[in-house]
């Protein structure tokens, strides 16, 4: 509930936020969440990058062994 969520972030009932999905998408330039001190907004590939790949197959092949 995104709603909720902004009015907890405002009156501090929660610390902070990181959002990679939002409702709608793309977030409207209008929506409060843009402007809190509070929130970080990042696109769906901000997890990316040059070596995340190898560290997920690492990850991925650890757990299907002790499977």
């Amino acid at each position: 509930d995104q709603d909720a969520l902004v009015v907890a972030l405002h009156e501090g009932r929660i610390a902070g936020a990181g959002l990679d999905v939002t409702t709608p998408e793309p977030l409207p330039q209008d929506n409060p969440l843009w402007c809190m001190p509070n929130v970080i907004i990042t696109s769906h590939s901000s997890g990316l990058s040059p070596t995340s790949i190898h560290r997920n197959f690492d990850i991925f092949y650890r757990n299907l062994e002790k499977y």
